[in-house]
Protein backbone atom coordinates (compact mmCIF):
# COMPACT_ATOMS: atom_id res chain seq x y z
CA UNK A 1 0.00 0.00 0.00
CA UNK A 2 2.27 2.85 -1.57
CA UNK A 3 5.31 1.95 1.48
CA UNK A 4 3.28 2.09 4.58
CA UNK A 5 2.19 -1.43 5.15
CA UNK A 6 4.69 -2.66 7.92
CA UNK A 7 6.57 -5.89 9.60
CA UNK A 8 7.15 -5.88 13.38
CA UNK A 9 8.80 -8.74 15.31
CA UNK A 10 7.55 -9.22 18.95
CA UNK A 11 9.92 -11.06 21.49
CA UNK A 12 6.67 -12.80 24.10
CA UNK A 13 8.31 -13.20 27.38
CA UNK A 14 6.35 -14.64 30.84
CA UNK A 15 3.90 -17.58 31.24
CA UNK A 16 0.48 -18.01 31.04
CA UNK A 17 -0.33 -16.03 34.72
CA UNK A 18 1.49 -13.34 33.54
CA UNK A 19 1.08 -12.62 30.11
CA UNK A 20 -2.14 -12.15 28.03
CA UNK A 21 -1.10 -13.88 24.96
CA UNK A 22 1.21 -17.03 25.98
CA UNK A 23 -0.67 -20.08 26.44
CA UNK A 24 -3.39 -19.00 24.59
CA UNK A 25 -4.46 -20.34 20.91
CA UNK A 26 -4.43 -17.75 17.60
CA UNK A 27 -8.02 -18.61 17.07
CA UNK A 28 -8.57 -17.07 20.61
CA UNK A 29 -6.76 -13.83 19.81
CA UNK A 30 -8.93 -10.38 19.18
CA UNK A 31 -6.38 -8.82 16.72
CA UNK A 32 -7.88 -4.91 15.78
CA UNK A 33 -8.17 -4.63 12.41
CA UNK A 34 -5.32 -4.06 10.41
CA UNK A 35 -2.78 -6.13 11.94
CA UNK A 36 -2.66 -9.60 10.34
CA UNK A 37 -0.21 -12.54 12.18
CA UNK A 38 2.81 -13.88 9.91
CA UNK A 39 5.14 -16.42 11.26
CA UNK A 40 6.30 -17.41 14.78
CA UNK A 41 9.93 -18.28 15.94
CA UNK A 42 10.40 -21.12 18.22
CA UNK A 43 14.01 -21.71 18.49
CA UNK A 44 14.94 -22.84 15.51
CA UNK A 45 11.76 -23.64 14.16
CA UNK A 46 9.26 -21.25 11.56
CA UNK A 47 5.64 -22.21 12.61
CA UNK A 48 3.03 -21.48 10.41
CA UNK A 49 -0.21 -19.29 12.18
CA UNK A 50 -2.73 -21.88 12.28
CA UNK A 51 -5.98 -21.29 14.69
CA UNK A 52 -5.02 -24.10 17.32
CA UNK A 53 -1.15 -22.69 17.63
CA UNK A 54 -0.15 -21.81 21.02
CA UNK A 55 2.15 -19.39 21.88
CA UNK A 56 5.05 -19.99 24.46
CA UNK A 57 7.54 -18.12 26.76
CA UNK A 58 10.29 -16.68 24.18
CA UNK A 59 8.73 -17.31 20.99
CA UNK A 60 9.23 -14.41 18.34
CA UNK A 61 6.24 -13.20 16.94
CA UNK A 62 6.07 -11.99 13.14
CA UNK A 63 2.87 -9.58 12.82
CA UNK A 64 2.30 -7.70 9.39
CA UNK A 65 0.29 -3.74 9.77
CA UNK A 66 -1.46 -2.84 7.06
CA UNK A 67 -0.65 1.17 7.80
CA UNK A 68 2.24 2.12 9.60
CA UNK A 69 0.87 5.67 10.25
CA UNK A 70 -1.35 4.35 12.97
CA UNK A 71 1.17 1.70 14.15
CA UNK A 72 0.81 3.33 17.92
CA UNK A 73 -3.45 3.14 17.49
CA UNK A 74 -3.23 -0.63 16.35
CA UNK A 75 -0.31 -1.58 18.89
CA UNK A 76 -2.27 -0.29 22.05
CA UNK A 77 -4.87 -3.01 22.17
CA UNK A 78 -2.16 -5.60 20.90
CA UNK A 79 0.73 -4.69 23.59
CA UNK A 80 -2.96 -6.43 24.63
CA UNK A 81 -0.71 -8.43 24.55
CA UNK A 82 2.05 -7.93 27.76
CA UNK A 83 2.24 -4.69 28.56
CA UNK A 84 -0.06 -5.07 31.46
CA UNK A 85 1.58 -5.29 34.50
CA UNK A 86 0.79 -8.39 36.47
CA UNK A 87 2.30 -10.26 38.78
CA UNK A 88 3.12 -13.91 39.14
CA UNK A 89 2.22 -14.63 42.61
CA UNK A 90 3.15 -17.99 41.99
CA UNK A 91 6.55 -17.57 41.14
CA UNK A 92 6.80 -15.23 44.36
CA UNK A 93 4.91 -18.54 46.54
CA UNK A 94 7.79 -20.86 44.45
CA UNK A 95 10.49 -18.27 45.18
CA UNK A 96 9.61 -18.27 48.99
CA UNK A 97 9.09 -22.34 49.56
CA UNK A 98 12.91 -22.74 50.00
CA UNK A 99 13.45 -19.97 51.85
CA UNK A 100 10.98 -20.49 54.40
CA UNK A 101 11.60 -24.45 54.16
CA UNK A 102 15.27 -23.47 55.73
CA UNK A 103 14.25 -21.48 58.25
CA UNK A 104 11.67 -23.98 59.26
CA UNK A 105 14.85 -25.74 59.98
CA UNK A 106 16.68 -23.84 61.91
CA UNK A 107 13.87 -22.84 63.73
CA UNK A 108 14.38 -27.14 65.58
CA UNK A 109 18.27 -25.50 66.82
CA UNK A 110 17.05 -23.93 69.94
CA UNK A 111 14.40 -26.36 70.63
CA UNK A 112 17.23 -29.33 70.43
CA UNK A 113 19.54 -26.68 72.84
CA UNK A 114 16.53 -26.80 75.58
CA UNK A 115 16.26 -30.31 75.35
CA UNK A 116 19.40 -31.31 75.80
CA UNK A 117 20.01 -28.85 78.75
CA UNK A 118 16.79 -29.31 79.91
CA UNK A 119 15.53 -26.46 80.32
CA UNK A 120 11.48 -24.95 79.12
CA UNK A 121 10.54 -23.56 76.00
CA UNK A 122 10.41 -26.63 73.17
CA UNK A 123 6.85 -26.83 72.16
CA UNK A 124 7.37 -23.01 71.33
CA UNK A 125 10.44 -23.67 68.70
CA UNK A 126 8.60 -27.13 67.54
CA UNK A 127 5.78 -24.94 66.94
CA UNK A 128 7.74 -22.40 65.50
CA UNK A 129 9.73 -24.69 63.24
CA UNK A 130 6.30 -26.59 62.03
CA UNK A 131 4.57 -23.57 60.80
CA UNK A 132 7.63 -22.57 59.10
CA UNK A 133 7.81 -25.75 57.35
CA UNK A 134 4.13 -25.93 56.58
CA UNK A 135 4.04 -22.34 55.01
CA UNK A 136 6.95 -23.68 52.85
CA UNK A 137 4.93 -26.73 51.92
CA UNK A 138 1.65 -24.29 51.09
CA UNK A 139 4.17 -22.07 49.26
CA UNK A 140 5.70 -25.21 47.13
CA UNK A 141 1.92 -26.17 46.09
CA UNK A 142 1.17 -22.49 44.70
CA UNK A 143 4.28 -22.45 43.04
CA UNK A 144 4.59 -25.93 41.14
CA UNK A 145 3.00 -24.25 37.67
CA UNK A 146 4.80 -21.21 38.20
CA UNK A 147 7.03 -19.15 35.46
CA UNK A 148 11.14 -19.37 35.65
CA UNK A 149 11.79 -15.86 34.29
CA UNK A 150 10.97 -13.69 37.59
CA UNK A 151 10.92 -10.11 37.02
CA UNK A 152 11.39 -7.16 39.36
CA UNK A 153 8.29 -7.08 40.57
CA UNK A 154 8.28 -10.32 41.49
CA UNK A 155 11.68 -9.86 43.09
CA UNK A 156 10.69 -6.76 45.09
CA UNK A 157 7.13 -8.71 45.89
CA UNK A 158 9.19 -11.94 47.36
CA UNK A 159 11.97 -9.94 49.09
CA UNK A 160 8.47 -7.78 51.25
CA UNK A 161 7.03 -11.04 51.52
CA UNK A 162 9.88 -13.18 53.10
CA UNK A 163 10.66 -10.25 55.23
CA UNK A 164 7.11 -9.95 57.01
CA UNK A 165 6.45 -13.92 56.91
CA UNK A 166 9.48 -14.66 58.65
CA UNK A 167 9.26 -11.88 61.34
CA UNK A 168 5.52 -13.06 62.44
CA UNK A 169 6.94 -16.72 62.90
CA UNK A 170 9.92 -16.00 64.28
CA UNK A 171 8.33 -13.78 67.23
CA UNK A 172 6.37 -16.79 68.44
CA UNK A 173 9.04 -18.25 70.61
CA UNK A 174 9.31 -14.66 72.25
CA UNK A 175 5.82 -14.57 73.03
CA UNK A 176 5.18 -18.04 74.46
CA UNK A 177 8.48 -17.87 75.93
CA UNK A 178 8.60 -14.21 77.55
CA UNK A 179 5.53 -13.58 79.23
CA UNK A 180 5.91 -10.02 80.07
CA UNK A 181 5.90 -9.19 75.81
CA UNK A 182 3.07 -8.71 74.05
CA UNK A 183 2.98 -9.82 70.55
CA UNK A 184 3.98 -6.84 68.91
CA UNK A 185 7.32 -6.46 71.51
CA UNK A 186 8.38 -9.71 70.57
CA UNK A 187 7.37 -8.68 66.46
CA UNK A 188 9.86 -5.96 67.30
CA UNK A 189 12.45 -8.25 68.91
CA UNK A 190 12.02 -10.59 65.96
CA UNK A 191 12.74 -7.41 63.47
CA UNK A 192 15.78 -6.15 66.09
CA UNK A 193 17.40 -10.14 65.19
CA UNK A 194 16.87 -10.41 61.65
CA UNK A 195 17.51 -6.40 60.77
CA UNK A 196 20.77 -6.85 62.77
CA UNK A 197 19.95 -3.09 64.70
CA UNK A 198 20.49 -4.43 68.06
CA UNK A 199 18.01 -3.20 69.67
CA UNK A 200 16.27 -4.95 72.29
CA UNK A 201 12.96 -4.50 74.73
CA UNK A 202 13.97 -7.40 76.81
CA UNK A 203 15.72 -6.91 80.03
CA UNK A 204 17.37 -9.00 82.64
CA UNK A 205 19.25 -10.72 79.97
CA UNK A 206 20.70 -13.11 82.86
CA UNK A 207 17.53 -14.47 84.00
CA UNK A 208 16.01 -15.48 80.75
CA UNK A 209 15.71 -19.18 79.34
CA UNK A 210 19.42 -19.72 77.52
CA UNK A 211 17.18 -20.94 74.49
CA UNK A 212 15.25 -17.84 73.64
CA UNK A 213 18.83 -16.20 74.03
CA UNK A 214 20.45 -18.80 71.67
CA UNK A 215 17.31 -17.90 69.09
CA UNK A 216 18.03 -14.11 69.53
CA UNK A 217 21.33 -14.73 67.97
CA UNK A 218 20.51 -17.01 65.69
CA UNK A 219 18.11 -14.47 63.72
CA UNK A 220 21.01 -12.43 63.42
CA UNK A 221 22.25 -14.64 61.10
CA UNK A 222 19.63 -15.68 59.10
Amino acid sequence: RQGKSEAIEFILEGSKFTSKIIGKRVDSLNLPKGVTLGLVIRGKKLLQIEPQLKFEDKDRLIAYLDDNSQMRKILSPILFLDTKVVIDFRLVAKLLAPALFLFGIVAFIPAIYALCNTTHGIGAFVATGIIGLFVSFCCHTLGKKAGQNPSIRVLFLFTTSLWVIVALIAAIPFYYQLPDLSFSQSLFEACSGLSTTGSTVITHLEQRPQAIILWRAILHYI
